[in-house]
């Protein structure tokens, strides 16, 4: 198996936040929220937790870090956005 690519996240933010209090959401309510939305997309790699500096992290978490930045340079998130 392999990671969810990092554009695979952005529909499912964007959703996610359009949804939920008008764009604006605790950052935690949006993890699960997003988990809840992608469980089923979701890899065995996706799900592991082999980040030597983040023991208890799975990589998803770290992926949706990666793809809220990405989302912030390309203009789609603003930089105070709860991802």
């Amino acid at each position: 198996m392999s990671l969810t690519q990092v554009g695979d996240f952005y529909e499912p933010i964007l959703s996610y936040l359009k949804m939920n209090s008008g764009g604006i959401a605790a950052t935690k309510q949006e993890l699960f929220g997003l988990i809840n939305m992608m469980g089923l997309e979701l890899t065995g790699d996706d799900l592991c937790f082999s980040n030597p500096s983040r023991p208890t992290e799975e990589k998803w978490r770290n992926t949706i870090q990666v793809a809220r930045n990405k989302m912030v340079a390309e203009g789609l998130l603003k930089n105070d956005s709860p991802f």
